[in-house]
């Protein structure tokens, strides 16, 4: 599996930058197989009344118009090969790092111009994967197999345009509608990594001296990469957790990692009158499966937000030890201050702390300290010294974060939200 993006040079008319093909088995593809896996189960759950697989090419449905995009888009494909060869085909990655001219005029040429999916399918890997797909044209022509050949894929992604080789495109199969759901959650990922993101997510009033307050050498790149990343993280954790919530109580397959990590830090739902409560709706349930569903779906709902939010023009300000005001509030980083916020106003800008640059974290820990500032801003949370009961853990922004970043396998920096 592989990634092709284009190389950060500069727009010119006549020249196109070259698009350049990623690795095997990196967090983007391992993001898009853990999707895939639950779309799957997902689609056990439910039976979905689609045509017979030998008529599938005859669902094809007249070309969708679309905007063309104004800026280069990564390209992700699906090895030929099976994974018993991944360390060949992570060589053959390596062997081809640059799509070859004639490959790269073909995608750029053929953009926009495939079939929509068919509505029963659109309808089923919308609801599954939680994004809108009505946009995402499929290619399965000569031109889509030759190119998928030329790059020993099974299928690629460039933007909203899947690219399939010839018999990969067969989404009433279980195969096939793996290695839809596979591709599909590329044009997810994809559309948060669109274009440039500094000039985007992060402001352009953004201030971050370089080398100053333990800073490096260009600590915008250094905070792009983490908002980018806390963009795909909370996307990520909306999507399984939606999952999550229509499958942990079936006895086909119960409570799955994501489900521990929601109870973990959340604990159950309260309960109340002799039922169980969704703390962030104040519905009451029969019993707790239900309010833990429904819990599960509100979180779900409140991190597709907070992935958006994460996409608008943040101000970034590297405070270092200085006081300094952001709205209502004035700050000061301690020596453990990672990033800060202000819950009561001026929801669009966060401090970075020297300790942001110099603690060593990871860029998923960075990514999930932005996540944690995101619910000061945007729904005024304070923070507990150290939450314990249902209600200051569904107001403790750590608590989300915390969630994250078990998903995800990070270790949460901020003590504030102990595992139930």
């Amino acid at each position: 599996m592989f990634e092709i993006k284009p190389q950060n040079t500069g727009r010119r008319a006549s020249i196109q930058p070259k698009l350049k093909i990623g690795q095997p088995g990196d967090k983007y593809e391992q993001e898009a197989d853990a999707v895939a896996d639950r779309v799957m189960q997902v689609a056990q759950t439910e039976s979905l009344q689609m045509q017979p697989e030998e008529e599938e090419e005859e669902m094809m449905q007249p070309k969708l118009r679309m905007q063309p995009e104004e800026e280069e888009e990564p390209i992700q494909m699906k090895c030929a090969k099976c994974e018993k060869e991944e360390e060949m085909l992570q060589r053959k990655s390596n062997e081809m790092g640059v799509a070859t001219s004639s490959v790269e005029q073909q995608i750029l040429s053929s953009t926009g111009k495939g079939n929509k999916l068919p509505d029963p399918v659109n309808q089923f890997m919308s609801r599954a994967i939680g994004a809108d797909f009505s946009r995402v044209k499929i290619h399965t022509d000569t031109n889509a197999v030759q190119m998928n050949r030329q790059l020993n894929a099974r299928a690629f992604t460039y933007g909203a345009d899947v690219y399939f080789n010839g018999g990969e495109y067969r989404p009433n199969s279980s195969t096939g509608k793996n290695l839809l759901a596979h591709e599909l959650t590329h044009v997810v990922q994809q559309k948060g990594k669109r274009g440039n993101r500094i000039s985007r997510a992060v402001s352009t009033h953004s201030s971050c001296p370089p080398n100053v307050a333990g800073a490096p050498a260009q600590p915008l790149t250094v905070i792009e990469n983490a908002n980018n990343r806390a963009v795909l993280m909370a996307l990520g954790t909306a999507e399984l957790l939606a999952f999550e919530s229509l499958l942990f109580n079936d006895p086909t397959f119960g409570p799955s990692s994501v489900f521990n990590a929601y109870h973990s830090r959340f604990g159950d739902p309260p309960p109340h009158n002799h039922k169980f409560r969704n703390r962030f709706t104040h519905h009451d349930f029969s019993t707790l499966a239900e309010a833990q569903a429904s819990e599960m779906m509100t979180l779900s709902d409140r991190f597709r937000a907070i992935s958006r939010f994460l996409e608008r023009q943040i101000k970034f300000r590297c405070t270092g030890n200085s006081h300094t005001t952001i709205g209502n509030c004035t700050h000061h980083c301690r020596p453990n201050d990672v990033l800060a916020s202000c819950a009561s106003g001026h929801g669009n800008t966060i401090a970075i702390c020297s300790a942001f640059f110099t603690s060593g974290y990871s860029t998923d820990q960075q990514a999930i300290g932005m996540i944690h500032e995101v619910l000061h801003m945007t729904r005024h949370f304070g923070d507990h010294a150290s939450a314990s009961t249902a209600s200051q853990r569904g107001r403790e922004p750590e608590c989300y974060a915390s969630l994250v970043a078990d998903i995800y396998g990070a270790t949460p920096f901020d003590p504030s939200c102990p595992p139930v």
